[in-house]
């Protein structure tokens, strides 16, 4: 009879531990999913930038604490570009935890604020890619397309490609990024041709 009531005990208090999440970086995919003289995009000084072969694929990590993560890629006009998310990929908003390349409604606090959205129609922490000028100066208003509903990209100018989360900019409030954290890492090809999708 003892044994029982011992191992009842012992289960309550385990289901009675509260989990809290390790918020960290997620690591590079390794092997990398695309093979390649580039397996992880690197600017090429003194340019600091770099263009990607047709075909080919690099990996590039995205800071979730970042309003703008600029890539050393440069575009030109009419290129396909596929961005993927590999496997365990996560990064959080606040305590949120959130899988890119999607996004999530929110909770309604958030939702005060949905206007204020860098891209008000695509869901909080949806992964958005933008072309800004080859400089990576320019300010808003540039290109931006939302990776999670497309993950093909084709802007109609030369610029530099830049990845974030949809998160917002709130006029008086400031930026709602400082409360992000984690690292995600993202696959970026140029197809061939089209990409498939397109």
């Amino acid at each position: 009879m003892k044994a029982p009531l011992l191992l009842l005990i012992v289960l309550a208090g385990c289901a009675a531990i509260d989990y809290s999440p390790i918020k960290a970086d997620s690591p590079a995919p390794v092997p990398p999913p695309a093979p390649g003289p580039h397996p992880v995009c690197a600017a090429v000084p003194p340019a600091g930038t770099m263009r990607l072969a047709k075909g080919a694929a690099c990996m590039f990590p995205i800071r979730a604490d970042q309003p703008l993560t600029l890539t050393p890629l440069a575009i030109e006009p009419k290129e396909s570009y596929r961005i993927s998310v590999p496997r365990n990929q996560v990064w959080f908003d606040k305590e949120r935890r959130n899988v890119p390349p999607h996004g999530e409604p929110g909770d309604w606090l958030m939702n005060l604020v949905a206007p204020w959205k860098r891209l008000p129609g695509s869901q909080w922490f949806a992964l958005i890619a933008a072309n800004l000028g080859h400089d990576g100066t320019a300010t808003e208003p540039y290109p931006m397309h939302d990776v999670s509903t497309n993950p093909v990209l084709k802007f109609q100018h030369a610029g530099r490609l830049a990845l974030f989360p949809n998160d917002a900019i709130v006029p008086l409030l400031g930026n709602f990024y400082s409360n992000n954290s984690g690292q995600v890492w993202v696959q970026i090809e140029h197809c061939a041709t089209a990409c498939a999708g397109q």
